[in-house]
């Protein structure tokens, strides 16, 4: 559970679960009150007061996608040993969390939420300049430890990461085997990591 869901209550928790469901299942486009209302099994009003339009609903969606992905990558610096693996194990675990809840696509990976929300601009873009920001922090660890050239700013190198990752999850969003999805994010993350190493005898200055 990450700390969100503590201090959210038990029907908010609800809603913002059956509202990723609709969305997974039926698109971004079906995402109204009343079919969340329908789905979680509480009438319009009683959504309503909890969340008093989409947007904020939309929102609190938003800052979930955001805290898990601060969860996972917790886990990743954790569990892992080097810079490249905790890579590794993070966008790959994210790629998963994907597969396992495809909401996660449209709401951050894909242009359709700021169609039908502009309003969540600003949102939307600290959530991906956050999870930029944290893999340009390991990025610069790495560079620091000689395990990645230098030439490059940390900046620069989260973006291409991240914008490997979104191209190929949404690339693969429409469906087929999750392990093949992997093996592919893999394959791709391993090519742009490796591309991205000092030459050999190189060392940061």
């Amino acid at each position: 559970m990450t700390d969100m869901e503590t201090t959210m209550s038990r029907r908010q928790k609800d809603i913002v679960h059956a509202a990723l469901t609709l969305i997974g299942e039926e698109g971004l486009g079906r995402l109204t009150i009343r079919n969340v209302a329908k789905r979680v099994g509480f009438t319009e009003p009683a959504v309503y007061r909890h969340f008093p339009n989409k947007a904020v609903l939309l929102e609190m969606m938003l800052e979930y996608v955001s805290e898990t992905m601060r969860v996972h990558f917790a886990d990743a610096r954790r569990q892992a040993g080097s810079g490249r693996e905790v890579l590794e194990h993070f966008l790959i675990g994210m790629f998963e969390k994907f597969a396992e809840m495809p909401a996660l696509v449209p709401l951050l990976f894909t242009d359709e939420l700021l169609h039908q929300e502009p309003k969540l601009e600003a949102r939307i873009t600290s959530t991906v300049e956050t999870q930029i920001g944290r893999i340009a922090d390991l990025v610069r660890e790495m560079q620091q430890a000689g395990e990645w050239r230098h030439d490059i700013a940390a900046g620069d190198l989260a973006t291409m990461i991240l914008g490997t990752i979104r191209l190929s999850v949404v690339r693969h969003s429409g469906g087929g085997e999750p392990a093949e999805h992997a093996r592919h994010v893999s394959g791709v993350l391993s090519a742009l990591l490796t591309g991205v190493e000092p030459a050999s005898g190189a060392r940061a200055p």
